[in-house]
C-alpha cells in the first residue's frame, strides 16, 4: 500500500556510527516488505544485507531488523525479518504499543479503546467496559498510520477492573488474516 504523507524511520547499521533517517514510502504487507526513501544511502550497504529500522507505530518506535532487498539511487527496499523474542507466559512476548482502535462485542456499537500490548497471537486493550472472559469480539486497529485497517477476532482471557474506572481487557486472536498474521509476526516476532 501505498503511504499518502511518508511516516520517518530511521535506518540503523549493525557495528556503524552513523543513522540515516528517512520515509516510509510503500508498505506490503503481503512480502513482509518495506520501500523507504532515503536522502543518502548507506555506500557499502548491499542486497541480502542486515540492517535495523527504527518505525513509529501509534505513539511508540519499534525497531525491527531486516535485509536489503533491493536498492536505487534514493530508494531502499527491506524485507522484515523474524528475530527470537523472549518467551514468557504466553506463546509470545507482548509488545508494548500505544494505539487507539475500535471493538465491537455483542452487537454493541463500535467503541473506543486504547491498545497497550501486541504480538502475532493476542492483544491487551483498555475499554471503558468490559468483555468478559470467553466472549469474541471484532477489533480494528491502524497500525501504520496510512495503512490499511487490520480487521481481526480475539477472545476475551480477562477483564481486570482498574482504579481509573478502566478495563483492562487481554484477548487471543480467533480469526486473523493471514496476511496480517504474519505481518503482526515480523513485527512483534
Amino acid at each position: 500500500m501505498r503511504l499518502e504523507s511518508a511516516q520517518q524511520v530511521v535506518l540503523e547499521i549493525p557495528n556503524a556510527i552513523e543513522v540515516y533517517r528517512g520515509q516510509l514510502i510503500l508498505v506490503d504487507r503481503q512480502k513482509c516488505q518495506l520501500t523507504v526513501r532515503l536522502s543518502n544511502l548507506p555506500p557499502k550497504l548491499s542486497p541480502g544485507e542486515t540492517v535495523f529500522v527504527v518505525l513509529p507505530l501509534g505513539e511508540t518506535a519499534h525497531r525491527v531488523i531486516s535485509t536489503v532487498g533491493s536498492r536505487s539511487d534514493t530508494l531502499l527496499q527491506l524485507r522484515l525479518v523474524s528475530r527470537f523474542g523472549c518467551h514468557e507466559r504466553r506463546r509470545a512476548k507482548r509488545y508494548p504499543i500505544r494505539l487507539t482502535a475500535s471493538v465491537r462485542f455483542d452487537g454493541s456499537d463500535w467503541l473506543e479503546a486504547q491498545v497497550v500490548d501486541i504480538n502475532a497471537y493476542g492483544v491487551g486493550l483498555r475499554l471503558k467496559q468490559p468483555i468478559h472472559e470467553g466472549k469474541h469480539a471484532r477489533l480494528v486497529v491502524h497500525l501504520m498510520r496510512d495503512d490499511a485497517p487490520m480487521a481481526m477476532t480475539f477472545e476475551s482471557c480477562y477483564a481486570i477492573h482498574e482504579r481509573d474506572g478502566w478495563w483492562r481487557v487481554g484477548g487471543r486472536f480467533v480469526d486473523i488474516s493471514r496476511v496480517d498474521y504474519l505481518w503482526l509476526k515480523r513485527l512483534f516476532p
